[in-house]
């Protein structure tokens, strides 16, 4: 029991070192760069645990570093939140995703721009699909018309929601606020906000 304990907290430590780790290497020399071996030294992983969990650092990186955008983009919605309450949280998470992206931005163009990039763009994709699912689920529960199938409208959203994060990666934006205003003011006229 206190063998399986000690894995599991061993396991809860692995990820969150290798993705400072890749972070921190990322940024100078591009993922593509970064051996297994070079990544489990500076985490202070062995490579048989980082083998256990990931099959290559690109693998890796492309899920720890979509999960970092998708940890950004959660918005916790209540029964008895008002629409214009989401649409505020929708917005906030927003920013946050586009302060990480700019914070980190070196790393993740290296993500669009490397060998990753289709994996990376479909795992971002999927996440924005999952996120402007939800939000369809709210609108539907406070009977907020959606004038579309909602399948369309989610597939249709969420590749424009990555194409847009896509394009503030590759810009020089810095300005928050106004970069949220902008992919926001993008949506269809029947989104609520």
């Amino acid at each position: 029991m206190a063998s399986r304990r000690r894995k599991a907290q061993r396991a809860t430590r692995t990820v969150p070192a290798l993705t400072e780790a890749l972070l921190s290497m990322a940024g100078d020399q591009g993922v593509e760069a970064i051996s297994v071996a070079e990544l489990c030294r500076v985490a202070g992983v062995h490579r048989t645990t980082f083998y256990g969990h990931f099959e290559s650092v690109d693998a890796f990186a492309v899920e720890a570093l979509t999960g970092l955008v998708d940890e950004m983009a959660t918005v916790d919605v209540a029964e008895e939140d008002s629409i214009e309450a989401i649409m505020s949280s929708y917005f906030a998470a927003l920013t946050e995703m586009l302060g990480l992206l700019r914070d980190r931005r070196a790393v993740y163009r290296g993500l669009f721009e490397g060998p990753v990039a289709p994996a990376f763009r479909e795992a971002l994709r999927t996440t924005m699909e999952d996120r402007i699912g939800l939000a369809l689920v709210a609108f539907h529960a406070r009977r907020i018309p959606v004038p579309v199938d909602d399948a369309l409208a989610v597939k249709f959203l969420a590749g424009g929601m990555a194409a847009a994060l896509e394009q503030w990666v590759r810009g020089e934006g810095t300005d928050l606020e106004a970069g949220s205003q902008e992919i926001f003011d993008l949506f269809p006229g029947w989104w609520p906000g």
